[in-house]
C-alpha cells in the first residue's frame, strides 16, 4: 500500500475515532473548556495593570480587603490580634486600647486608622509581627475610593520603639526620646 492510500484511510478512521471519543467524553471536554475559560478570567481578574470594572473591584475588596488590609494581615501573621479600625468619624471603641494592650504584652497585632483628608481618605495601620518588629503602613485613595490595587507605603518604626497617642487618640510609633506628631 502506498503512503497516500494509508493517509486517506487513516484520515477517515481518525475522524471516526475523534467523533466517537468526543461523544463519549463530551462532559469531560465541556469541563476542560469551562476550566480553561475560568483560568483565563481569573488571570484577568488578578491582574493589577488592567483596569477592572467597579463592580469587580468592590467584590475583591469586600472578599479579600483592600491593599492595606491584605498587607497588614500578611505582615502581622496568622496568630496576630486584629484590633480593628477607627473610621474617619473617630468611631472604633476599644481599638486603640486593644493595640496598646497587645503592644504592652509583646503580642503581634494590627490596628488601622482611616483619616479624612482635604480631598481624599488616607489610612494608616500599625503592625507588630511575631518577631517584635513594628511597621507603619500608609495608603491614600487619591479621591478614587477604595481600590484593590492602591499603593501601600511600608515603613519600619524607629528604635528604640514607643507607642504614643496623638491628640486625636490615634497611635503612632516613635522613638522613646521624641514627641508624637499632633
Amino acid at each position: 500500500m502506498n503512503s497516500r492510500a494509508c493517509s486517506i484511510s487513516f484520515g477517515v478512521s481518525g475522524v471516526r475515532t475523534v467523533y466517537r471519543l468526543a461523544t463519549e467524553y463530551k462532559s469531560v471536554i465541556a469541563v476542560a473548556l469551562l476550566g480553561g475559560a475560568l483560568l483565563i478570567a481569573w488571570t484577568h481578574f488578578l491582574s493589577t495593570g488592567v483596569p477592572v470594572s467597579d463592580g469587580m473591584n468592590r467584590v475583591r475588596v469586600i472578599v479579600f480587603g483592600d491593599a492595606l488590609a491584605r498587607k497588614s494581615r500578611v505582615l502581622a501573621g496568622a496568630g496576630s490580634k486584629d484590633c480593628g479600625t477607627v473610621n474617619t468619624a473617630g468611631e472604633g471603641s476599644g481599638v486603640t486600647e486593644c493595640a496598646e494592650n497587645s503592644f504592652a504584652g509583646g503580642r503581634p497585632f494590627r490596628v488601622r486608622y482611616d483619616i479624612q483628608g482635604k480631598d481624599s481618605v488616607g489610612s494608616i495601620a500599625l503592625v507588630r509581627t511575631a518577631s517584635g518588629e513594628m511597621y507603619r503602613l500608609m495608603q491614600d485613595d487619591f479621591s478614587r475610593g477604595t481600590r484593590w490595587d492602591l499603593p501601600v507605603r511600608l515603613d519600619a518604626c524607629p528604635k528604640p520603639l514607643a507607642l504614643r497617642r496623638t491628640v486625636t487618640h490615634r497611635l503612632t510609633c516613635t522613638t522613646l526620646e521624641s514627641t508624637p506628631y499632633r
